[in-house]
């Protein structure tokens, strides 16, 4: 089935482009090339705007509603207490306690300071030390694992998480405000460092989308009172070969929004839709060349 439908790009690519060469070259070349300058122009003024309004627009509409819904997705969440219930389970039977404040205490200022601290609270409660490189694995093991978990549970699947490292010291700054400062910073920080490059990304897309569609439209709409253009003696041989080279450009140009608009759509569905997959575009011989060039 998978393979019908990676038919399926394969054949909208070629229609996409047979067809622009066909109306290009029935327009002729001047119109032909003045439509190609259109195009381009709206797709470098579309990436523009994209590139430079997603992040604005992102940061005044989209991000408050995604702190918003994370927090409510969190409802009373405690990060300490399940990194607190982690510790214990792991080092009780050697008689290390840890309590809730504890943990809130050992974050120190960066994760140098952690692991020291860590060394010291085991070495006072049960009279061992413990190492450096020990230290450092409770700190990946247990803390970034259950700040991790936390976005990871209340995120669509489509959003990729990934462990995050708390090496960078201001993603640990972060960290500690996300542990400490209760669900709102928790959303705060799974926002920045888990939703916001997947969600600026889609804002991208769409501004860029909607520019092309009107820049478009708004260049037929001009071209049809450019009357004298059919006028010029030019062969109509001549004319209509030029015309359709200038089709296969701007059917490669139409392919470029397609292809864009693919990979919104693929993004969305977290790249488990049944058409709509890296699977099935993979297995195409036309549309992943383009696919992979856009």
């Amino acid at each position: 089935m998978e393979t019908g439908f990676a038919y399926f790009f394969d054949i909208l690519t070629i229609v996409v482009i047979v067809s622009s060469i066909y109306m290009c070259g029935k327009q002729g070349f001047v119109k032909s090339i003045i439509t190609l300058i259109g195009y381009s122009l709206a797709v470098i003024i579309s990436v523009f705007a994209g590139n430079t309004l997603a992040p604005e627009i992102y940061n005044s509409a989209v991000k408050p509603e995604i702190i918003s819904v994370v927090n409510e997705q969190l409802g009373s969440a405690d990060v300490p207490y399940e990194i607190t219930h982690a510790l214990n389970n792991k080092y009780g039977k050697y008689g290390v306690k840890f309590e809730k404040n504890d943990v809130i205490d050992i974050l120190g200022n960066n994760k140098d300071e952690a692991a020291q601290n860590i060394i010291d609270h085991v070495y006072e409660k049960a009279g061992f030390t413990i190492t450096v490189e020990d230290a450092d694995g409770i700190i990946g093991s247990i803390f970034e694992e259950k700040v991790t978990d936390s976005a990871r549970e209340y995120l669509p699947a489509g959003i990729t998480v990934n462990k995050i490292s708390f090496d960078n010291e201001e993603a640990w700054n972060d960290a500690v405000s996300a542990i400490t400062g209760g669900t709102v910073k928790l959303s705060e920080f799974i926002e920045k460092y888990f939703v916001r490059d997947f969600a600026v990304s889609i804002v991208r897309l769409l501004i860029s989308i909607f520019s092309f569609t009107l820049l478009t439209i708004l260049m037929n709409v001009a071209l049809r009172f450019v009357t004298i253009i059919d006028k010029l003696p030019i062969i109509n041989a001549i004319n209509a070969f030029l015309g359709g080279v200038m089709g296969a450009i701007q059917g490669s140009i139409i392919m470029y929004i397609i292809i864009l608009a693919t990979k919104l759509i693929v993004t969305i569905g977290g790249d488990n839709m049944l058409v709509f997959n890296t699977e099935t575009i993979g297995m195409t011989y036309i549309f992943k060349i383009l696919y992979n060039l856009a």
